[in-house]
């Protein structure tokens, strides 16, 4: 006994509907595969290709970041030159005269540089000496001793005109150098002073 064939059932809205099964089948092949074809020759109604201006030689080519590529290869290729030319003179005259050697004739930038630093210390220092001499030569413009005699007959006058005794503090940095070189006189005048300026005080309140 034969398995029968299964069949989808049938749901009334299929178009043509065959008796054989076979036939039907080829025909749903068929037309699936024309609906494949369809899609796969069907244009598009959205462009996806690239834009033009992404064709364009300033965005297709950085100019600026090959410049920077070469300035640097160019370093690179100027350094390892540089380096070489070093070795090929350090392996022709030898290690032992190639930094601090007996030739002093050679060109050596290690013996270049402690030159220019040597000889610019010594410009410095003859420099700093030329300065230290001026410095100690060069007269003083002010007088001390003329600020001091300033100060002590400004303090009299001031005594003198004054009603009562004037205390001024002085400052802790300059010394009191009159009382030692007149031992003792300005305080005798300012005792004078202040025994004037007591007496007119009485004067003048006994004539009010």
């Amino acid at each position: 006994m034969t398995k029968p064939f299964y069949s989808v059932p049938l749901t009334g809205n299929e178009n043509h509907v065959s008796a054989n099964e076979l036939l039907r089948h080829r025909m749903t092949q068929s037309d699936i595969q024309r609906h494949k074809s369809r899609i796969k020759n069907m244009k598009p109604s959205v462009d996806n290709k690239p834009p033009q201006s992404s064709q364009l030689k300033h965005l297709v080519t950085n100019r600026k970041k090959k410049e920077l590529e070469f300035q640097r290869y160019s370093e690179i290729e100027r350094e390892n030159y540089r380096l070489l030319d070093k070795m090929s003179k350090i392996m022709v005259r030898g290690a032992a005269n190639s930094v601090f050697g007996i030739h002093s004739n050679l060109n050596c930038p290690a013996l270049d540089g402690e030159k220019a630093r040597t000889r610019k210390t010594r410009v410095l220092l003859e420099e700093n000496q030329v300065m230290l001499r001026r410095i100690l030569e060069t007269k003083p413009y002010y007088s001390t001793a003329e600020w001091d005699r300033h100060t002590e007959k400004t303090e009299g006058l001031m005594g003198q005109m004054c009603r009562f005794p004037v205390r001024l503090a002085r400052s802790a940095s300059r010394p009191d150098s009159s009382l030692a070189q007149h031992g003792g006189g300005s305080h005798d005048a300012t005792a004078a002073s202040d025994a004037g300026s007591v007496a007119s005080s009485s004067r003048q309140g006994g004539r009010a």
